[in-house]
């Protein structure tokens, strides 16, 4: 937006130049945008997988646990 505002006051001679500039600086911050929110999308990834993970072990353990302390009330009223 900055640059065709300057466009529009430049010079006839430099509006190239002022144009390729703002376009070069639109590309920069695009691709820097891109970079980190790609970087974050891997890293949200791999963090939502070992989570994922975790909770499952934890499940699994607690399943595990609730079926031990069932079998051992059984075998004490028996």
């Amino acid at each position: 937006i900055q640059s065709f505002a300057a466009v529009n006051q430049a010079d006839p001679t430099q509006k190239a130049e002022v144009l390729t500039a703002g376009i070069a600086t639109a590309m920069n911050t695009t691709f820097l945008g891109l970079l980190a929110a790609i970087s974050i999308m891997v890293v949200h990834a791999f963090l939502s997988s070992k989570a994922e993970k975790i909770v499952a072990e934890v499940d699994e353990f607690s399943v595990k646990l609730m079926d031990v302390l069932g079998t051992k009330q059984v075998k004490e009223e028996v």
